[in-house]
C-alpha cells in the first residue's frame, strides 16, 4: 500500500481499494482454495466481473491491482 501512497493516491481510495482486496482474498480463501484451483488472472477476472456496482473506471483500476 505504501506504493499506492508514493503514487499520490488519497487515503480514502486507499481504503476502499483495501476493502476491496480484503474481499477479493476472503473470496479467494473460501471459493479456489478449498477447491484446489489456482489463483491466475482468470479467477481474478471472474471476481472482477462480480463487480458490477463499480464504475467502469474503477473496474479497469481494480483490475491493475488484481
Amino acid at each position: 500500500m505504501n506504493e499506492l501512497c508514493n503514487r499520490g493516491l488519497s487515503e480514502s481510495y486507499i481504503d476502499k481499494l483495501s476493502e476491496y482486496l480484503g474481499r477479493y482474498l476472503e473470496w479467494v480463501g473460501t471459493t479456489l482454495v478449498p477447491l484446489g484451483t489456482d489463483i491466475t488472472a482468470e479467477s481474478a477476472k471472474l471476481y472482477l466481473s462480480r463487480s458490477a456496482h463499480l464504475k467502469p473506471n474503477s473496474r479497469a483500476r481494480y483490475a491493475t491491482y488484481l
